[in-house]
């Protein structure tokens, strides 16, 4: 898929609560579409292993605090639905 877009992963880390990349993609690039592809390949080998919520930033590296905060914050919100 990232060669298909002409885009590469500058970085990833592996956390407790999420996952964090930093990739360069091209700008004619839908990144919605980009990304939700990417996490329906992924779940079609391995069923369920990521939500569908994501964070996605031009401007600043958010801190891991605030992406554990997110990601609670959008398991909360499913519980509720």
């Amino acid at each position: 898929m990232l060669k298909k877009n002409d885009s590469i992963v500058e970085s990833f880390e592996v956390e407790e609560q999420f996952y964090k990349f930093m990739m360069l993609i091209p700008m004619n690039v839908p990144l919605d579409q980009f990304i939700s592809t990417g996490i329906e390949e992924i779940n079609n080998t391995l069923p369920n292993y990521l939500h569908n919520t994501y964070m996605l930033t031009n401007v600043a590296i958010p801190p891991n605090e605030h992406l554990v905060e997110f990601a609670q914050e959008m398991r909360n919100r499913k519980e509720e639905d």
